[in-house]
């Protein structure tokens, strides 16, 4: 992994924007439908609108994969996930223009592991890629245990609104990322895996 940037890079966002997606599911989500629509129907069609969106966008992400460049829709994939739910929960509009965007944020999160899983496979020689992609995936999991405690207490030290605009700035900024660093034109081309042969030292 030392050897391939790209994926320390996929590493570094992930693991940024995933304890903000856990803070969301576990916390601000749930904290937002009690203030403004006390219910769970709220809340199941919240988290429901999500996961049809994420299956749509994960069968379409993959159907058109191979005709769109990957950078673009992997950015964009992102750009749609996070900021625009919190920033619509901000608002606090209708229940119905929220489970619409967050429809559209899931149909953004369904594009980017089929995209993921493309480059990954592609970079990681396949006699490492238990190993390899197994530490990619845990790393960039790492902080999922503490999205919800820093949600928890962002919502407690700052209130809800606060909340929200904080963590969608944050996600923001972590989603600009692949459309800023150069290293990120590596998604385009399969390269040549810098990582030792097998039974090398």
């Amino acid at each position: 992994m030392r050897g391939e940037r790209l994926l320390c890079a996929i590493v570094l966002m992930v693991g940024t924007t995933n304890p903000l997606d856990q803070a969301a599911t576990a916390v601000v989500v749930p904290v937002w439908v009690r203030v403004h629509h006390d219910g769970p129907s709220a809340l199941g069609a919240l988290f429901g609108a999500l996961a049809l969106g994420a299956v749509v966008g994960n069968v379409v992400t993959t159907w058109l994969a191979p005709h769109i460049p990957r950078r673009l829709g992997y950015g964009v994939g992102f750009l749609l996930a996070g900021t625009p739910r919190f920033a619509v929960m901000a608002l606090a509009p209708s229940l119905a223009i929220v489970v619409a965007v967050t429809f559209v944020a899931g149909l953004g999160a369904g594009g980017i592991n089929p995209i993921l899983g493309a480059v990954e496979y592609e970079r990681v020689p396949r006699e490492f890629q238990a190993r390899v992609l197994g530490a990619v995936g845990a790393l960039a999991r790492a902080g999922v245990p503490a999205g919800a405690l820093l949600g928890g207490g962002l919502v407690a030290g700052l209130g809800l609104t606060p909340t929200l605009i904080v963590t969608g700035l944050v996600y923001f900024a972590a989603t600009l990322v692949p459309f800023i660093f150069p290293v990120w034109q590596a998604m385009e081309r399969a390269a040549a895996p810098r990582l030792p042969a097998a039974g090398s030292h």
